[in-house]
C-alpha cells in the first residue's frame, strides 16, 4: 500500500493562528511544489493549493512515488500571502527516524502539537549550523558548484561530506548553448574525504562561451537515509535542536554553564576545515 505524507504550515500574527490571503506548495523557481531529493524528483507541482483545515492550519498529503525507499526525504516549499506580501519557506519531511519530528518530541519529552513547527524549524537550524561547523551533510541533497575554467588535471572538491554522485557536467559553449559532458570523461571519487572529481586526461577541453561561471557540477551529497550518519552528529542535531527550544531568546537572565561532552565536543570529532577557493 503506497504511503503518504502531509506537509503542514500553520500560520501566526504576533503569535496568534490567522489565515492567509492564500497558502500554495510553489518553489520561488515554480519548478516544484514537493520534491524527492534522492532523485530530484517533482512529487507535488509548482502551485498546488494546500487546504485550510482550520484557523491560520494549512495542510496536503501527497502519496510516495512507487518504490521510494523506507528513509526518502522530501522538500516541500510553501508561498504564502498575507496581506499583500508573499513569502516562501521550506519545509523538511524526512521518512527516517533518525530526524524525524516525532522522535525530536519524544527526545524533548513534548506532547501535543502547538510546538511542531517551532521544533521542526530548530531541527533544519540544527543539521544547517552543524553542516556550516562541521562540513558534513545530514541529509541528502543536489547540489551545484560552478567553475570559472576548465580544471585540467586538478581534482575539484564536492563539498560537503559525504558524496553521493555526481549527477551531470554542463558547459556554455562559444555559441551561447548548454552541453553534457559525458560521464565517461570524468572520474568520481567518493572514497575520499571531501569527495572529489577530475576530467580524464584524454578529455579535450571545449572551448567555453562567455559567462561567470560556465561550468556547473550538479552532485549529490549527504546521507540518503540520515540514520546513516555518525551517531555523534546526529546526537548534536538533538542536543542543539533541544536547546534551541528550550532557549528562544538571545539573552538568559541567569548565567548558564556549558554541558561538559557538549555539542561542541560531538563536532570536534568530525570536522573537515574548508580552505578558501575549496
Amino acid at each position: 500500500m503506497p504511503l503518504t505524507r502531509t506537509v503542514t504550515f500553520r500560520h501566526k500574527v504576533n503569535g496568534v493562528l490567522a489565515d492567509a490571503d492564500s497558502v500554495v506548495l510553489a518553489d520561488p523557481n515554480g519548478i516544484y511544489g514537493v520534491k524527492q531529493e534522492r532523485a530530484d524528483a517533482v512529487v507535488v507541482a509548482a502551485g498546488t493549493a494546500m487546504q485550510r483545515d482550520s484557523e491560520g492550519v494549512y495542510s496536503y498529503t501527497f502519496t510516495e512515488p512507487p518504490g521510494s525507499s523506507s528513509a526518502s526525504t522530501y522538500t516541500a516549499s510553501i508561498l504564502y500571502v498575507y496581506e499583500g506580501v508573499t513569502r516562501y519557506l521550506d519545509r523538511f519531511i524526512t521518512t527516517s527516524a533518525a530526524l524525524s519530528l516525532s522522535s525530536q518530541k519524544k527526545f524533548q519529552r513534548v506532547c501535543g502539537q502547538g510546538d511542531d513547527d517551532d521544533i521542526g524549524w530548530n531541527l533544519l537550524a540544527a543539521a544547517d549550523w552543524i553542516e556550516r561547523e562541521t562540513n558534513h551533510a545530514i541529509t541528502a541533497t543536489s547540489r551545484t558548484r560552478s567553475l570559472t575554467c576548465w580544471p585540467g588535471g586538478r581534482d575539484v572538491l564536492l563539498w560537503p561530506i559525504p558524496l553521493i554522485e555526481v549527477s551531470a557536467v554542463t558547459y556554455l559553449d562559444d555559441n551561447g548553448s548548454v552541453q553534457a559532458v559525458d560521464p565517461a570523461d570524468y572520474r568520481l571519487d567518493n572514497v575520499t574525504k571531501p569527495g572529489r572529481f577530475r576530467f580524464a586526461s584524454t578529455f579535450a577541453s571545449p572551448t567555453l562561451g562567455e559567462s561567470a561561471n560556465p561550468i556547473n557540477v550538479t552532485y549529490r551529497a549527504g546521507y540518503d537515509d540520515p540514520a546513516d550518519a555518525p551517531p555523534t552528529l546526529l546526537a548534536a542535531v538533538r542536543i542543539l535542536a533541544s536547546t534551541l527550544f528550550e532557549n528562544r531568546e538571545a539573552t538568559a537572565p541567569v548565567a548558564l554553564s556549558v554541558v561538559p561532552v557538549g555539542v561542541q565536543r560531538l563536532l570536534d570529532l568530525h570536522r573537515f576545515p574548508r580552505l578558501e577557493g575549496d
